[in-house]
């Protein structure tokens, strides 16, 4: 059997096979089109590619993993009620899913070698017990979708068990004051959203040499179940109609009945409800892709973090221009050419009517879109950073 030791010595020195092997912890079921198990399977992806063999633990049921994701795919026992199991949270239900992946990862480590275990969001307290039990070198991914700031988790924290963490992979930047705080310091690794694997360059959207008398798609993506987010959007609406009857609007997103009420809400203010349709936020991949190709320009609502939408740098990796509420997330992708506006509905009419009169504005955004993507996200990039991150702190681990 391969031991961890001479499994950390080919991730540190870039060596042949055989390959270092990590314990993936997943203590959640799987629904794989939230954007928890999208950042998941992007971590895994660069996890693959930067070198590492990974196998996953995780609890039985929910929709099936991807093939080609990781090595293999280990299930904890049966978990009764386990759709209902939230992301966060504390209970009954996962306090009985904390003792099943225990069990199940200490049998793995038992009969396997790993040279660290790695933990997403709720494992945390399964990988801290299972690296102190087996001496196995710990890496935590920190996820902001949990409400708390690295610095607020790692103050509820003792000493002697932030210092068994010997890598954070954070989804967000960390300052330095958060960092010495935190008692992380030289421990933090930023690992940013990236765009989707099935994100690639569409043709390019027309030039208007007809002005705002051409026909011009503006898709719209809601984040909220109630559409809220898309109010100052909506309240633009009819001034934008006023101005043009080349408009047409594509909004994705909320609830059945949220749609219904928006739709109503718009029949009575509107004159051209026919040019707005109102769907579905459409699946991953195919259907995402023809939703983007579809579009002259794609307009997202204000949110909260400083890391845009998964749906934002999709789009821009799809070659497509960008028109975003003023926020400190969007405000990141000013080197990307995105239009910043208010969050007030005079302000986004007068911003459509502007991108619609200009012949080449949608191309230009949309190849400054792109071209932005490729070279400050790129996943081949961020791969290298993960395996230099691994190998550092492997390596460090392994002589404390």
């Amino acid at each position: 059997m391969v031991t961890a030791d001479e499994q950390l010595e080919a991730v540190a020195g870039g060596g042949e096979p055989p390959a270092p092997r990590v314990l993936y912890l997943y203590a959640q079921v799987l629904r794989a089109q939230s954007l928890h198990a999208r950042r998941t399977f992007q971590v895994l992806a660069l996890m693959k590619r930067a070198g590492l063999e990974v196998e996953l633990l995780t609890l039985p049921g929910g929709d099936p993993w991807p093939a080609g994701l990781v090595e293999r795919v280990y299930r904890a026992g049966y978990l009764p009620f386990a759709r209902h199991l939230p992301l966060y949270g504390h209970g009954p239900l996962r306090v009985w899913a904390t003792v099943l992946m225990t069990l199940s990862a200490v049998r793995l480590y038992l009969t396997r070698a790993y040279a660290a275990i790695h933990c997403a969001d709720r494992t945390i307290r399964v990988g801290a017990f299972v690296a102190w039990l087996f001496r196995s070198r710990f890496v935590f991914e920190w996820r902001t979708e949990s409400g708390f700031s690295l610095e607020q988790w790692a103050k509820r924290r003792s000493a002697r068990f932030l210092k068994s963490v010997c890598l954070v992979l954070s989804d967000v930047p960390v300052g330095v004051a958060q960092l010495r705080r935190s008692r992380l310091c030289g421990r933090v690794a930023y690992l940013p959203t990236l765009p989707a694997p099935w994100a690639r360059p569409l043709p390019l959207p027309a030039v208007r040499l007809g002005g705002t008398a051409q026909v011009f798609t503006l898709v719209a993506f809601s984040a909220q179940t109630q559409l809220e987010d898309l109010s100052p959007l909506v309240e633009a609406l009819p001034e934008a109609f006023r101005q043009t009857e080349a408009l047409r609007v594509q909004i994705y997103g909320g609830t059945g009945r949220a749609r219904e009420r928006l739709g109503a809400a718009l029949g009575a203010a509107l004159p051209r409800t026919a040019n707005i349709q109102l769907q579905p936020l459409p699946a991953p991949g195919a259907a995402m892709e023809q939703a983007l190709a579809a579009a002259d320009a794609v307009f997202f609502p204000a949110q909260s973090g400083p890391e845009p939408l998964p749906w934002v740098l999709d789009a821009m990796a799809s070659r497509r221009a960008v028109i975003a509420i003023r926020c400190p997330a969007m405000e990141a992708l000013a080197g990307a050419k995105v239009l910043l506006v208010a969050g007030k509905s005079r302000a986004i009419a007068e911003a459509i009517e502007q991108v619609m009169g200009a012949p080449f504005w949608c191309v230009e955004r949309a190849w400054a879109a792109e071209e932005w993507v490729r070279q400050e996200r790129s996943s081949e990039t961020f791969a290298e950073t993960l395996r230099g991150c691994y190998a550092f702190a492997l390596r460090r681990a392994g002589k404390a």
